[in-house]
């Protein structure tokens, strides 16, 4: 069975669902531009933009709700979740073009190349709707939108202020620089989701690189977001702002 995500009370929660058709059985274009729901600050103008991703199977007005969770931490961010380019072949959208199937890096390169530039426009906008500059972005994914938000994100120039993924350790090495000055970056991977190894593989990889890294394996949850989540996230979008 393939699982797919939706957030419940402001957190996500997998839900299983029927098998799906290959890429190859499957495979539309990337929508042209991305839209999606989005939340004031809680007080006064925005001074920083939070870009919520939903992962496979869902969508923006799905991963809104993680908002109101987060805003007690920052309550001067405009939040704002985009509905992924690629429409599913049974329901919602996603980030990457196809299934994972037997080569998830290409998948993920290919989504880079076709998907980042849309990302990336609408990123711009939003930064320009709220009176912001780009230093000013956090990128914070679940699933599929987690692996948006590395991949995307480290390749995105400017860089943005910070990423947060929840539970998407797809990473691909390709095109990526020795950084300096790269985004400081959580990691939140559930101990039952998957092998709990790649948390520090994938930690190291990006050390390795220069990425800052902060990364928690939390015990006895799997492919999802619970509060202990929420308090991680919260509590690093407070440093980043406090900075």
């Amino acid at each position: 069975m393939k699982r797919r995500t939706v957030l419940m009370g402001g957190l996500a929660a997998a839900v299983a669902a029927p098998f799906v058709l290959r890429a190859a059985e499957w495979d539309p274009p990337p929508a042209a531009s991305l839209d999606g729901p989005r939340l004031a600050p809680v007080q006064g103008d925005a001074e920083w933009l939070v870009v919520l991703a939903h992962g496979s199977g869902g969508d923006g007005p799905n991963m809104i709700g993680l908002a109101p969770a987060l805003q007690p931490y920052l309550p001067s961010a405009a939040f704002v979740s985009p509905t992924g380019p690629y429409p599913r072949e049974d329901f919602g959208y996603r980030w990457f073009p196809g299934a994972l199937g037997d080569d998830p890096i290409a998948m993920v390169m290919r989504g880079v190349n076709e998907g980042g530039p849309i990302a990336n426009a609408f990123f711009d906008a939003e930064l320009a709707r709220n009176n912001l500059t780009p230093d000013r972005l956090i990128l914070l994914g679940f699933s599929q939108g987690a692996m948006m938000s590395l991949n995307f994100g480290l390749r995105r120039n400017p860089l943005p202020a910070a990423i947060i993924a929840f539970a998407g350790l797809q990473l691909a090495d390709e095109g990526l620089p020795q950084f300096s000055g790269a985004p400081p970056t959580l990691l939140i991977q559930g101990a039952l989701d998957g092998d709990p190894a790649r948390l520090e593989q994938v930690a190291a990889r990006l050390e390795a690189r220069g990425v800052p890294v902060q990364h928690h394996l939390l015990s006895n949850l799997g492919h999802s977001i619970d509060r202990r989540g929420i308090e991680l996230a919260g509590n690093f979008l407070r440093e980043i702002a406090s900075r």
